[in-house]
């Protein structure tokens, strides 16, 4: 992927993780609705935040390669984005953080390493084909 490419799917990306659904489901009974069905059970919740963040490690991990730096570079993007996303998370429910947001933490970290660990596989498939 071109890099200019990469680097707006990546803002798109961060946007997405960082605007407040949960805050515009508020304001909409409709949205509310779909919103509630989907993401209610306790196990979606830990899957979304898994997947976005694992989807965000890789693009993370492109564009560190991009530019000659160790893939972990895209972990150190999920553990920023992370904390980011729960201090706005936070901030709008007017509360402190607390268990809930740092299980949210680490749930992203989890994501991030499947992500990586995602790379990385890719990477030694790619070169065991070449040899």
């Amino acid at each position: 992927m071109k890099l200019k490419g990469l680097v707006v799917l990546l803002a798109l990306w961060v946007v997405g993780i960082l605007f407040p659904m949960a805050w515009v489901s508020g304001r909409s009974p409709v949205v509310n609705l779909w919103f509630e069905r989907i993401f209610s059970p306790p196990w979606m919740h830990v899957v979304m935040h898994a997947g976005l963040y694992a989807v965000l490690a890789v693009m993370g991990a492109m564009l560190a390669r991009q530019f000659g730096r160790p893939l972990y570079f895209g972990l150190a993007g999920v553990l920023v984005i992370g904390i980011l996303q729960e201090v706005i998370q936070t901030t709008l429910a007017g509360r402190a953080v607390g268990g809930g947001e740092l299980f949210d933490l680490g749930v992203d970290l989890s994501g991030g390493l499947l992500g990586l660990l995602a790379v990385f596989a890719v990477e030694i498939l790619r070169k065991r084909r070449s040899n």
